[in-house]
């Protein structure tokens, strides 16, 4: 099965071409337009948050992964062939510090910010959630992901976490 783009979805299901949808261009469009995108999530890791801007990847697995794909070590998810089009993103995390603070996260396209972002202050050995719910368009070979920042340097926990992915 092939994940495919809406202009190659339309060029196969066109007018006058009823007597040639095949069960192969069911099978594509069904993956085509169902859950293209996919999940990373970790549990129970340690991560150090620092005063400059870095990849948040403190993930075990990435799960139901079509269309795009999870590199684990940077936290990122590259768009591949055929699954380019609008995305919607979502970030959740609970994270408990040491000590007080800020810590902010913020979704990313390339690396670059976009504007979808959460800071909120953290109390000593106190888990805080954190949900970012944004989203852009993206094309093949762009990277989508998670930066974050902290008001000091220090090793934070993250109970749980999940970054989302899923084509519109």
């Amino acid at each position: 099965m092939t994940v495919k783009t809406e202009d190659e979805l339309n060029t196969d299901f066109a007018d006058a071409q009823f007597r040639t949808i095949s069960a192969q261009k069911l099978r594509d469009f069904v993956d085509s337009r169902f859950a293209v995108g996919g999940i990373m999530h970790g549990q129970d890791a340690a991560q150090n948050v620092t005063t400059g801007v870095t990849e948040y990847a403190p993930y075990d697995a990435s799960s139901d992964t079509k269309g795009v794909t999870e590199n684990l070590v940077t936290g990122e998810y590259t768009i591949d062939a055929g699954a380019d089009g609008a995305y919607s993103m979502a970030l959740v995390a609970i994270i408990e510090a040491p000590g007080p603070g800020t810590i902010e996260f913020g979704l990313t396209k390339n690396g670059t910010p976009l504007a979808f972002r959460c800071s909120l202050p953290v109390l000593a050995n106190t888990p805080t959630l954190y949900t970012i719910i944004g989203g852009t368009s993206a094309a093949v070979g762009d990277t989508l992901g998670v930066k974050w920042t902290g008001s000091a340097n220090a090793p934070v926990i993250i109970h749980d976490t999940q970054f989302r992915v899923v084509r519109a």
